[in-house]
């Protein structure tokens, strides 16, 4: 399950910042060279920011590049430094379960709200956060479980043959 799920999601990603360029240099030409702006531009490029952001911090929380400092942990032995990235990934994940709790709030309050300058509702943008704290849950989980299994780190959690 998890091989086409990433490359699902870092093909939506992909896709999405392909239309969010286009979408911009589309606008900025129509703006300068042609002096007639695009008023669904700014909302759209919006709405695609959104996504782009909230897929890209997925695709990098499952790939471990999140920003981390490790200038504490380095000297610890590896014993507690295993304890301390469960702990911390346990925490991450009550995190998450909350941000995905409140990303539905927030999609139910903004479902019926149409937009102003193209025929989507909001909640169409707002969505994404439950989405991705969803897929964020699931990476944590995976993260966790691998962890607890071979009490390794997760960067050789790509190379294994682990699935959740």
């Amino acid at each position: 399950m998890g091989r086409w799920l990433d490359r699902i999601l870092e093909d939506f990603t992909i896709v999405l910042f392909s239309i969010l360029c286009t979408v911009v240099f589309v606008a900025v030409v129509a703006r300068y060279m042609f002096r007639s702006p695009l008023m669904w531009s700014e909302e759209i490029i919006i709405y695609l920011f959104t996504w782009v952001v909230f897929m890209g911090s997925t695709i990098l929380y499952k790939n471990q590049k999140h920003i981390s400092i490790g200038v504490f942990t380095s000297i610890l032995p590896s014993s507690v430094k295993r304890a301390l990235s469960i702990v911390g990934d346990l925490l991450i994940l009550g995190f998450l379960v909350i941000l995905f709790y409140q990303g539905i709030i927030l999609f139910t309050l903004n479902v019926d709200i149409p937009s102003i300058t193209v025929p989507v509702p909001v909640g169409i943008s707002t969505i994404s956060l439950p989405i991705m704290a969803l897929l964020m849950i699931y990476y944590n989980i995976r993260q966790l479980i691998h962890k607890l299994r071979t009490g390794g780190d997760v960067a050789a959690l790509e190379t294994d043959t682990f699935n959740l």
